[in-house]
């Protein structure tokens, strides 16, 4: 059966969790993306343990001030991404030649007001926030990660799948991340849900334009998706140190 995405309000301690852990990293990335949306959290930069409190209120007013918007956006998010889920879904495990599950896998869309991304490969979760406008890309973005680990785990079963990068090791993860976006604009997926920028953060244009013609490659000569990922892992090992 196909998976579904269900979204829903957001949950306030993954996202104090996940702003907490983003804030005491070192990634200027996180950093960026967080103090963007929220200035007002550079009173707290650099992050202690003593600004735990601070943050937690500061989420919990963000919440309570923004509740009538998420409720809306979880409304929103749920009737336009329905439009295209099966079609999506279908064309997914076409593309990833991946078996589809017996029973049903649900997709958690906690829509809230975190800034960032994270996602849960094994329990099927993922945050994008209230204010987004791209969520349907963000949405097809995560699935595709879930769907695809679950495709190499049935190759490789060693794969470790714990969301963390360095659980998935970190060159894994990062070849995840720019096979993505042109996983996304392979033609079935894109009669699905239209274009994708062919874009990520873990590597510049001319390494992904590498992996994006190595796919290309794959789909003129009909080679299986698991041979184009032993080739691409091979980049990775190259490209993405």
């Amino acid at each position: 059966m196909l998976p579904k995405v269900i979204f829903m309000p957001g949950d306030l301690e993954k996202d104090f969790s996940f702003i907490d852990n983003a804030l005491r990293s070192n990634k200027k990335r996180w950093h960026d993306k967080i103090l963007m949306r929220y200035p007002k959290l550079a009173e707290i930069v650099p992050y202690k343990k003593e600004h735990e409190q601070k943050l937690r209120l500061f989420l919990e007013e963000e919440y309570e001030g923004n509740r009538n918007k998420i409720n809306e956006s979880v409304a929103i998010y749920q009737d336009n991404w329905d439009k295209h889920n099966d079609k999506f879904m279908r064309a997914l495990y076409t593309v990833l030649e991946a078996k589809e599950p017996e029973n049903t896998i649900t997709v958690k869309g906690f829509v809230g007001v975190n800034p960032i991304f994270p996602r849960w490969l094994e329990s099927c979760e993922f945050c994008v926030p209230y204010h987004y406008s791209m969520f349907v890309r963000a949405t097809a973005h995560e699935v595709v990660h879930m769907i695809y680990y679950r495709k190499l785990i049935e190759e490789f079963p060693q794969i470790d799948m714990r969301s963390s990068s360095s659980g998935i090791g970190i060159i894994e993860w990062k070849l995840s991340e720019a096979l993505d976006p042109i996983i996304l604009n392979d033609p079935r997926i894109v009669e699905a849900i239209g274009e994708t920028i062919l874009d990520t953060y873990v590597c510049n244009k001319e390494t992904l334009i590498k992996f994006n013609d190595l796919y290309q490659e794959h789909l003129k000569e009909k080679t299986s998706f698991i041979d184009f990922y032993k080739k691409a892992r091979i980049l990775a090992d190259e490209l993405l140190k």
